[in-house]
């Protein structure tokens, strides 16, 4: 039995809204700020890296392993086990909230790799998504009707 299923909410309208919805029988989809992963699509018995600031401390990391979750009145709560001490414990967020304060952020390892992977190769390459200009250059003295001049 899912956890979900002793917290019933309405499907329809949280995937309307691109919220919440479970995936199959062991994934969810959680449209959230704090959950970095590929698709927004988490899975159970899946090892992720859960970061987090206790109060009064710096920034602490842990590996954990998502052991199942369920979303109640806009708040998702996922039950994590830590891999070294098997300690379980349950983590929450709003995502139904208007302002989106992560209070931790989940992350897929190999979401992060892609993540790396793809500034490795943009900062090789020196390409720029968010400027986007082109390394060709032109000629002005051409005419741009040159093309459409056909001798028969």
């Amino acid at each position: 039995m899912k956890t979900q299923d002793l917290y019933p909410y309405d499907s329809t309208i949280s995937g309307l809204k691109n919220i919440f919805y479970s995936v199959g029988t062991d994934s969810f989809y959680i449209n959230s700020l704090c959950v970095k992963v590929r698709n927004k699509i988490i899975v159970k018995n899946k090892p992720y890296i859960l970061f987090y600031n206790p109060v009064g401390t710096s920034v602490k990391m842990e590996d954990v392993v998502l052991l199942d979750g369920y979303y109640k009145e806009g708040i998702v709560h996922l039950f994590m086990q830590n891999v070294l001490s098997q300690r379980i414990f349950v983590i929450d967020q709003c995502i139904d909230c208007l302002v989106d304060q992560c209070q931790f952020i989940l992350v897929d390892l190999d979401y992060f790799i892609d993540e790396l992977n793809a500034k490795a190769i943009q900062s090789y390459c020196g390409c720029d998504d968010a400027k986007k200009n082109s390394k060709t250059k032109t000629n002005p003295d051409l005419d741009q009707n040159d093309l459409l001049d056909f001798d028969y």
